[in-house]
């Protein structure tokens, strides 16, 4: 029984995790929407978007 709780607890925070790195790409994907100047145009400069 006591396995049992402890699966189920480290279920919870593996899902609190996933939970905020999800939270935080989606906000740092809003940031770069919003902000494109943070994006340089490549090495080809075609535009492409890639972090500096």
């Amino acid at each position: 029984m006591a396995l049992i709780t402890k699966i189920k607890a480290y279920r919870e925070q593996a899902g609190i995790k996933q939970f905020l790195i999800f939270f935080l790409l989606k906000y740092f994907f809003d940031f770069a929407k919003k902000y494109p100047k943070f994006y340089s145009k490549g090495r080809n400069g075609k535009g492409r978007k890639v972090l500096l």
